[in-house]
């Protein structure tokens, strides 16, 4: 990637904000830190940016004190992939997963030497669905304190490689999932914090907050339609605009909205796109649950699409959302000591 095409699309952006907007940027897509040099020399063309705040999703191999230097000097925000504690459960990471396993962790060290903002995010299959919960007490041991248990949705290489085959069925991930949310709420309350105050994994930290507080937060992906196109754009290497990542030409082609040198921000977000459409009120199943809010519809929008071709098709884990909503709220109640719920 160019630098001069990052720092162009940055001002772009910068220079279309209000006074009181901010601006995230997220370097992601194949592998970000191969992109290193061109990524560390547009940071120090930009300069210090107090709107801005950086983040980076890296499989976490090509980290070095250097990338760290940058990491720290524009205070980055970084996720590694790490599906697995267990060696032999990151063979869809690396062919090398015992080197793997243990570069990310090392990796993980340097950041709480540093002081510096960092999470895990593991894609939820069959291969390591039976070590999330030991998983997290590994996180717990290493001090690790902000991970994504992500659903695995059988798209683009996923789709490319057969791992549709590795979803999970709903009752096993119901169980193992909520086994989870009790063990991180234990732990929380136990240290003497509100539930998901120390430790938390966004997604039940989401659902949990948007259930009992109705915080519905900017998070994309539990939000219809998902604000790609509306709140957030893609911009390729060549300066094509998309709405968002799972948009590009690698999954399907005509997504494109235009081109970060040629057409203006309005233009950009103004302009009309599949994504947008997704509509809650358009899908039966939806339309008639109580836990719509909650959820959103189940998860990413364009996923479904690509799916089944239909922006407003129903969630394959929509049973999975309602179950563990439902054992959120029963939980909850048996923590209260309450028998009967009321709704007045």
């Amino acid at each position: 990637m160019n630098e001069d095409l990052i720092v162009y699309s940055i001002r772009k952006c910068v220079d279309y904000l209000t006074d009181e907007s901010e601006l995230t940027v997220l370097f992601q897509g194949g592998e970000a830190l191969l992109e290193y040099d061109s990524i560390r020399k547009a940071l120090d063309k930009l300069g210090h940016q107090p709107k801005i705040h950086y983040q980076m999703q890296t499989n976490g191999t090509l980290i070095n004190e250097d990338t760290m230097n940058m990491f720290e000097k524009y205070n980055m925000h970084v996720s590694f992939s790490l599906d697995s504690h267990m060696e032999s459960h990151n063979n869809l990471r690396s062919k090398k997963s015992d080197i793997f396993l243990q570069k990310i962790f090392n990796v993980c060290e340097m950041f709480q030497e540093r002081n510096l903002d960092y999470g895990i995010i593991s894609v939820v299959c069959k291969n390591n669905m039976d070590d999330l919960r030991s998983m997290f007490q590994e996180f717990i041991k290493r001090g690790i304190h902000t991970f994504a248990y992500n659903l695995l949705w059988p798209i683009g290489r996923a789709k490319s490689e057969g791992l549709n085959e590795l979803v999970v069925p709903t009752t096993q991930l119901v169980d193992t999932m909520f086994d989870v949310y009790k063990d991180i709420y234990k732990f929380n309350i136990e240290q003497g914090y509100a539930p998901f105050k120390k430790i938390h994994e966004r997604n039940l930290f989401m659902l949990w907050r948007r259930l009992f507080y109705r915080q519905l937060t900017n998070y994309m992906c539990m939000n219809a339609p998902c604000g790609a196109g509306i709140n957030t754009l893609t911009v390729d290497t060549d300066g094509q605009v998309f709405p968002c990542a799972l948009m590009l030409p690698p999954l399907e082609d005509g997504f494109q909205i235009g081109n970060i040198y040629t057409d203006s921000m309005s233009y950009l977000l103004q302009k009309d796109s599949l994504v947008k459409h997704r509509n809650l009120a358009q899908i039966p199943q939806c339309a008639s649950c109580s836990y719509k809010a909650a959820c959103a519809g189940g998860g990413c929008g364009i996923a479904y699409y690509h799916l089944k071709k239909d922006i407003n098709a129903v969630s394959i884990y929509c049973d999975y959302y309602y179950e563990i909503l439902s054992a959120m709220i029963e939980h909850a109640m048996l923590q209260m000591e309450v028998r009967i719920l009321k709704n007045f």
